[in-house]
């Protein structure tokens, strides 16, 4: 089976490419890099070199019977024209030519457009979602899965969250960078609870305070959870990650076991935020963040930030912004029933097990 992914230059795509052809795929990679393309073609991936704004989709997808689409603009600042460009439009003629030519097709979205809904606890995917997202790369994902399930309702849509792992290209190299520069104060307060939230089994969350009782197996989790992101005098903010291994698995389930419908897609286990930055400060050499700021006062100084950025004829993206100031301070945790019912999925890899790998990787300057 020989199956197309966009996107393959890149963190997500690269990984998902490299992952079917290792389980004997046919794999077409598409992306602009060429020097990434040349390591793609050493690791048994086909390169095609395109830009997608454009793209001819029918030649594209000549041969091929199923379609991963990772490629998009992730970035949380920039232009709206530019958002619809590259998110929208290849995605609506992409889904129009797979429905054409009867190809299958994964396309990879975002749970970000669940940020504007206030729901920050096991979100669901039938969660009402618009018409305001907390940016433009959320409504852009949010118009782009529109456009999908319109022109090909038997599309598998994922949303996987805050995507990590080595090689990754955002979130841990922008926050090692802001913890190097000593840039990232502490935004939440100080507290003697102690959260740990396991979803494996029961899907709800435990919380504890010194004293509380486990059962065995409860108690076990816990410490082990604890041994890896030791416990903090300040507040926590519980959030769910994806290991990139876990997206490339979600992926290959869908193609293999189709399934049409949105689906969220995480880790299964939420981690403890401030806890994690401690220890990728602690892997760094660096401080920890210490100053504390509220965070809404940070929100405030983003908001004027992001002003003065859009009246500028360039809009360049601020240094602070107020959506980046709530990923730090709210949770979020995504409901998995759907994926785990109908996909079939399961994570293959732990937090204690990908944070492990991001952080030798640091260390041995691979990351």
């Amino acid at each position: 089976m020989t199956i197309l992914v966009t996107g393959a230059t890149g963190f997500l795509g690269g990984v998902t490419a490299r992952t079917l052809a290792a389980d004997g795929w046919t794999v077409r990679g598409l992306g602009r890099d060429l020097k990434k393309g040349a390591a793609l073609e050493a690791d048994g991936v086909r390169f095609v070199e395109a830009d997608l704004r454009g793209a001819d989709w029918d030649a594209l997808l000549d041969g091929v019977e199923g379609v991963v689409h990772a490629a998009a603009r992730s970035t949380l600042w920039g232009h709206a024209a530019d958002f619809h460009a590259d998110n929208v439009a290849p995605s609506a003629a992409l889904a129009q030519a797979c429905a054409r030519r009867g190809v299958r097709l994964v396309h990879v979205s975002t749970p970000s457009v669940y940020n504007a809904t206030g729901r920050t606890e096991q979100v669901r995917e039938d969660t009402p979602v618009g018409p305001r997202f907390d940016s433009l790369y959320a409504r852009s994902k949010w118009q782009a899965e529109q456009e999908v399930r319109a022109a090909l309702p038997d599309a598998t849509v994922l949303r996987p969250r805050g995507i990590y792992g080595v090689g990754d290209t955002s979130i841990v190299p922008r926050l090692a960078a802001a913890l190097r520069a000593g840039r990232l104060p502490r935004l939440t307060a100080h507290t003697d609870s102690v959260c740990f939230v396991d979803r494996s089994e029961d899907h709800r969350s435990v919380n504890s305070t010194p004293g509380t009782r486990f059962s065995p197996a409860r108690s076990a989790r816990v410490e082990s959870f604890c041994k890896h992101f030791n416990r903090s005098p300040y507040q926590e903010v519980w959030t769910d990650l994806t290991d990139v291994r876990n997206v490339a698995h979600a992926i290959t389930l869908a193609l293999t076991r189709p399934a049409p419908g949105v689906f969220n897609v995480t880790d299964g286990q939420a981690i403890p935020l401030w806890a994690t930055l401690d220890r990728l400060a602690d892997t760094l050499s660096v401080p920890r963040p210490a100053r504390r700021v509220p965070a809404r006062l940070l929100e405030g100084v983003a908001a004027v930030l992001e002003l003065g950025a859009r009246l500028h004829p360039d809009r360049p993206e601020p240094p602070l912004t107020a959506s980046g100031v709530r990923l730090l301070t709210r949770p979020m945790t995504l409901d998995l029933t759907r994926a785990r019912e109908r996909l079939g999925y399961a994570p293959v890899v732990t937090p204690e097990q990908g944070f492990a790998d991001v952080f030798a990787a640091l260390r041995g300057g691979a990351a």
